[in-house]
């Protein structure tokens, strides 16, 4: 979703979460204390909110991307010009202290009008009464809910109601050296697909791309997996959801991976596809050990593909900017095709309004700006986001163009077969036990079966437990 200036080890900044929270360790919002804030609208109110003696209405938006806060000022700047009553302080705030800061200030009553929510945290806040129910906003402000990609459009919906349109996008892709491919005597991969049984075309690929310091490939004889100078493909394997991981292939093989705010990949099929995946590293020996793609130690897929470690990645289009620092020439193909076809997870963030403002109004109409097609026309044409509206598609694809970079791939994906990872409530105790035992089934140290009834079970007992 956002691409971002930020480096490889903020990606998680630029979106996803994207759609979830790597491992985040944050302060649980205080129920009690968030509902018994009792807000008002005079001057210098709560919410960061106040008016000066001219009547103006100061309101404050936090994000936590470096990149994009460049980008929306912008947006601000010709919102203020518009709207000369009102004022936008733009805070940045990075994602290591961003849910701290906001579930603590939501507490204390002084939290921003407006904020960045991603899917994860979302049900929670909304269980909190943290979050303004946008239905009618959308009504009273015209907005047409058509000029938005229609997949998208229920991601920040709960229990039938608004609180939120998506503000961005993102797929994911696979990124590849095109050195590594020229010397290897290999065309660009766009028409690759896996399959369980024997790897695929995939695997034959990644053999090819796949040297032991002896020069041989793997499935070469004398391969040696011991002394492995440069593999073929890093897969994102840090068990927390993995947007640019795990999860594509599930859906590449029809496993659901969250549905109805529960987990649900612990099927004999969802075996099956971690199998795969382990058999990537263990077997065939074509992707980085799992020591090197797992947390605590995890290293990003773009952190091994920039070092010219592996020779193909799955990367999202936030990782864009990163990717843009590369030393060498680089292209982006679609991800290969499953047993069920071809697939992508689709992810979004969302701009809340928080429901204590002192300026709901005037609030709700930085919010309808922020998601509209002029504010998204200012990311986009500077390649900061792919706008959740497809008609500023091209700007986004112009922009990277003049950087030398086809980004069409992740467009195509959008518009194929997407699967979001849907939202769970407790994320941050749910994500947590993920990983712990996504963790452990790829370092081999428990059965794959084992490790996913316990890694669903947890996911879905810690759902049940309250938005803390």
């Amino acid at each position: 979703m956002p691409a971002s200036t930020a480096s490889s080890s903020l990606r998680i900044q630029r979106r996803p979460g994207r759609i979830r929270a790597r491992n985040t360790r944050r302060i649980a919002l205080a129920v009690a204390a968030v509902g018994a804030v009792v807000l008002t609208a005079c001057s210098g109110g709560s919410s960061g909110s106040g008016s000066g003696g001219s009547g103006k209405v100061t309101l404050n938006y936090m994000l936590w991307d470096p990149g994009q806060e460049v980008g929306y000022k912008q947006s601000v700047a010709e919102f203020e010009q518009a709207h000369p009553n009102i004022h936008v302080n733009v805070i940045q705030v990075g994602w290591t202290d961003y849910w701290t800061k906001l579930s603590t200030e939501l507490a204390g009553g002084n939290a921003p009008d407006l904020f960045w929510m991603n899917l994860s945290e979302f049900p929670t806040y909304v269980k909190e009464g943290a979050l303004t129910n946008m239905t009618s906003w959308i009504s009273k402000l015209h907005i047409n809910l058509k000029s938005y990609y229609s997949n998208l459009l229920q991601l920040f919906k709960y229990q039938g109601q608004y609180y939120s349109l998506p503000k961005d996008w993102d797929t994911i892709a696979l990124c590849y050296n095109k050195n590594m491919l020229k010397k290897a005597n290999l065309p660009p991969p766009t028409n690759l697909s896996w399959n369980p049984a024997d790897g695929g075309t995939l695997l034959r690929y990644a053999e090819d791309l796949t040297l032991s310091s002896n020069g041989k490939h793997a499935g070469e004889a004398g391969f040696d997996p011991s002394h492995i100078t440069q593999y073929g493909l890093s897969v994102d394997l840090d068990g927390n959801g993995s947007q640019d991981g795990y999860a594509n292939f599930l859906a590449q093989d029809g496993v659901p991976y969250v549905t109805n705010g529960k987990a649900g990949f612990d099927t004999p099929q969802g075996t099956v596809v971690f199998n795969f995946l382990k058999n990537l590293i263990y077997k065939w020996h074509v992707a980085p050990p799992a020591s090197e793609t797992t947390l605590p130690t995890f290293a990003e897929t773009t952190s091994a593909f920039l070092p010219q470690k592996v020779a193909m990645s799955y990367c999202g289009d936030y990782d864009l900017y990163t990717l843009a620092t590369a030393k060498f020439p680089w292209g982006i193909a679609p991800l290969p095709a499953g047993p069920d076809g071809a697939a992508t997870v689709a992810n979004s963030l969302g701009v809340m309004v928080n429901s204590h403002t002192a300026h709901p109004e005037q609030a709700a109409t930085l919010w309808a700006w922020l998601i509209n097609h002029q504010s998204e026309s200012i990311l986009s044409h500077d390649g900061y986001i792919w706008g959740s509206m497809p008609s500023v598609d091209p700007l986004f694809v112009k922009y990277w163009q003049r950087k030398g970079v086809d980004v069409t791939t992740y467009l195509d994906g959008i518009h194929g077969k997407t699967i979001n990872l849907g939202f769970i409530t407790n994320a941050n105790a749910v994500t947590t036990a993920e990983a712990n035992e996504i963790n452990l089934l790829f370092l081999n140290r428990v059965p794959v079966d084992t490790a996913l009834k316990d890694t669903v079970d947890n996911m879905n007992r810690l759902a049940t437990q309250g938005g803390q």
